[in-house]
């Protein structure tokens, strides 16, 4: 009996612990790979009938055209995006990801822990998701074209792209997709506004990064003035520079709102969250900027809307205005 009681509770501990390592095993590699496989990119809906209104101007036709001519590699992932930047890397092509039923979601999750496919998971996909972001987007290229650096957008199948894109995964894996099939935006590739402020820091040009911050916050509050909020306004997350230019590159989170609510939605609440998420990095890597932040963001609540002007430039910045990226920075 004790023989047999052992030997029950050993294969209990055995199938236990092999269930544990299959998903640390899963788990790893969805970590390598970002969850990515073509078959979770959301394909054409002719049922966004709002970007379908929308003219691309024949400029950013053709460099997206460019754009779209060369390879691109795995850059990251958001709530609702697969992003791959290309191989000069100027330019990020962003895949929609495609939404799921609860339950086919939690059997295809068992699947590739089985199968070492990798573990996708997104809470934040809801069945209405993908038209927001296409509102979202809309926006970004009709009204703020200028400061998300948005080229194309691509939300309804079409025949006339006939461009086969490649593009390889977190570990290496060449996928070969069709674009003309697929949800995708492209956008010029920013530098982060955390790589752009410690150049200037390096640079030792503190006039420069307190303009960009007054840049940062001036693209803000201009959005929140034409009626769009920010679910996700974070700039160190989703804010980065072009040539010096203030851009947020993340066009996904914004929602109607009216101009009149600023006070309780903008100045209360997305100022907040900017100045909080700012500071904090500040402290341990830009602490001689903390002074003007904090009397810049006193004076946004104020309703003082920040051009970038005001500033007397005392260094020679002009070559940190065009700092390069390299393929192997953050996107």
């Amino acid at each position: 009996m004790v023989l047999r009681r052992i030997t029950a509770r050993t294969c209990v501990v055995f199938v236990v612990a092999s269930a544990f390592s299959l998903l640390v095993v899963a788990y790893g590699w969805h970590k390598l790979t970002g969850s990515f496989h073509p078959s979770l990119i959301e394909v054409g809906d002719f049922s966004f009938s709002k970007t379908r209104e929308i003219a691309m101007a024949p400029e950013d036709i053709v460099e997206t055209r460019v754009a779209l001519a060369q390879p691109y590699r795995y850059l990251g992932k958001g709530a609702h995006l697969f992003a791959f930047v290309s191989r000069d890397g100027r330019y990020v092509i962003k895949f929609v990801k495609r939404k799921e039923p609860w339950i086919r979601m939690f059997c295809r999750l068992l699947r590739d822990a089985v199968r070492f496919r990798g573990i996708y998971v997104d809470r934040t996909v809801l069945p209405r998701s993908v038209e927001g972001l296409s509102a979202s987007a809309a926006f970004a290229y009709e009204r703020l074209k200028p400061f998300t650096e948005t080229l194309f957008l691509h939300f309804n199948p079409t025949e006339d792209l006939k461009v086969v894109l490649s593009v390889r995964s977190g570990i290496g894996r060449l996928f070969r997709l069709d674009l003309d099939r697929l949800q995708f935006i492209v956008q010029r590739r920013a530098v982060p506004v955390a790589d752009y402020l410690l150049t200037l820091r390096k640079a030792n040009c503190l006039s420069e990064a307190e303009r960009a911050v007054s840049d940062l916050l001036a693209l803000t509050e201009r959005r929140a003035r034409l009626g769009y909020r920010d679910k996700d306004p974070r700039l160190l997350r989703n804010f980065g520079f072009v040539d010096g230019r203030a851009v947020q590159w993340d066009i996904g989170g914004f929602g109607p709102d009216t101009p009149t609510n600023m006070d309780r939605y903008y100045y209360a609440e997305e100022s907040r969250v900017m100045e909080e998420t700012l500071r904090k990095w500040l402290i341990g890597h830009y602490p001689e900027l903390l002074p003007f932040v904090k009397e810049a963001f006193c004076r946004l609540r104020k309703n003082q809307v920040f051009d970038g002007k005001g500033f007397t430039d005392t260094c020679s910045c002009d070559s940190i205005r065009t700092i390069s990226l390299s393929p192997t920075s953050t996107k």
